[in-house]
């Protein structure tokens, strides 16, 4: 998947439709001028046979009235015939002509249809299009539905956009962008809004998507394997290497058209949309790619490895979050025994845990994991001590984890009586707070 994206980077000749366009405008001309010239013809014919009718009006001798009479009538069957001819053929060309023009408004319509498809869903700007959703009332343009979303944004990306010109960062964003909204596509999502340098991703927000959960975070993963492979083109064009953090939630929103009467835009609204930024920000200070919620664990299945990195609680939200890292998926044999068939063709189309690796890469994440689940759990059952001999035990195994580091910050505050951890509930686990936006 990821990399098919990169081999979409280097583009392909879009095929043209100028021998196509040239052929139909040909065609369209010459059916038009058959069909003006076929009315002078039926009217010089008409006021021919007015011009010859005065014969019929002779009186003819007996010897060749006989022969007279078949003359007329034979002349009569010729001239109709040929008149029948012209009728025909004239209403063949305005037939022909006019089934073009409505040809021509289906192809406008369906290229404004796929240009708007590019802004919003395009099964959106399809209902739009036929009247399904365009009510007049806003609130009837708004439903409710579980959806899985994602946020993403490039790491510093500030200090990379200062450090290169204008022209540079466009070619850098553009190519990006293809790259993560390619991935995004190939799972079924929508991406929703471009931010500057980041994305809003949805699943199940406008049709039914099986699996969203699980597809999110396929998408999640398949983004960061692409990013050493985009950076290798990016290197290769004078441009910086760039890192992404990604935060994934499922959970229950509005989705619709919302705004105003005057301006409207595709969006969800919710708890679960403000969680889902807060995830991404917090990568940051966990150090790790991609973070999630609990909830999408439940949805996902047992198809990836998490790491549970502890319960935080971040600014503006009174209950705590137990967030997870997403490390990798499990690996098609055994997503085949426990999984269904759905979410396994998914994982099947995926290139991130292929062949014999996989196996052997997703029983490393458990060990990590278990491991740092000692530590974990030390902490926040209040066993200061203990968690920092564990903590301590990890980071020898595994230096340089950012998780394991920022536990070891959360436990010597604890154990100096900080204030960047505190009880969750009245005897219960411990939850490291942070101020993120």
């Amino acid at each position: 998947m990821a990399t098919k994206a990169i081999r979409d980077l280097k583009g392909r000749p879009e095929r043209g439709r100028g021998k196509f366009v040239n052929i139909e405008c040909f065609l369209g001309l010459l059916l038009k001028a058959l069909g003006l010239l076929a009315l002078p013809a039926i009217f010089l014919h008409i006021k021919g046979a007015s011009i010859d009718s005065p014969k019929l009006m002779q009186q003819p001798s007996p010897t060749q009235g006989q022969a007279f009479l078949e003359g007329c009538i034979g002349e009569s069957h010729a001239k109709q015939s040929t008149m029948h001819c012209l009728i025909l053929a004239a209403a063949l060309a305005v037939g022909v002509w006019a089934y073009l023009h409505h040809c021509d408004a289906l192809r406008r319509l369906e290229r404004v249809v796929s240009s708007f498809g590019s802004f919003i869903p395009k099964s959106l700007v399809n209902d739009i299009a036929i009247g399904r959703r365009g009510s007049s009332n806003p609130l009837a343009r708004i439903h409710a539905r579980r959806v899985s979303i994602m946020f993403s944004d490039i790491a510093d990306f500030t200090t990379t956009a200062e450090s290169i010109s204008d022209r540079d960062l466009l070619l850098l964003l553009t190519s990006y962008f293809h790259v993560m909204t390619s991935i995004a596509e190939m799972c079924d999502g929508e991406v929703a809004e471009i931010l500057g340098d980041g994305l809003v991703i949805f699943w199940n927000a406008t049709d039914d998507v099986e699996d969203h959960a699980a597809k999110a975070c396929l998408a999640a993963l398949a983004m960061q394997t692409a990013i050493p492979l985009l950076n290798e083109t990016l290197v290769a064009e004078g441009l910086p290497r760039l890192s992404i953090r990604i935060g994934i939630h499922t959970g229950n929103v509005l989705t619709g058209i919302i705004g105003s009467q005057h301006r409207l835009k595709f969006g969800c609204m919710g708890d679960a949309v403000n969680l889902t930024s807060r995830l991404e920000g917090l990568c940051k200070h966990f150090d790790v790619g991609i973070l999630c919620s609990s909830d999408i664990i439940d949805d996902a299945g047992q198809g990836f490895v998490f790491r549970k990195l502890g319960l935080v609680q971040v600014k503006g939200r009174d209950k705590c979050t137990a967030v997870y890292e997403l490390m990798c998926s499990v690996g098609n044999e055994e997503e085949a025994q426990s999984g269904g068939e759905s979410f396994q063709e998914a994982l099947l189309n995926h290139d991130i845990d292929q062949g014999s690796n996989a196996t052997g890469q997703a029983q490393a994440a458990r060990d990590k994991s278990m491991c740092f689940r000692l530590a974990l759990d030390a902490f926040e059952v209040g066993t200061i001590s203990q968690a920092l001999q564990q903590v301590v035990a990890f980071l020898e195994s595994y230096p340089g984890d950012g998780p394991a580091a920022r536990l070891q910050m959360a436990i010597q505050a604890a154990e100096a009586g900080g204030a960047c951890c505190s009880d969750h509930l009245v005897g219960g686990p411990r939850a490291m707070k942070f101020d993120v936006k």
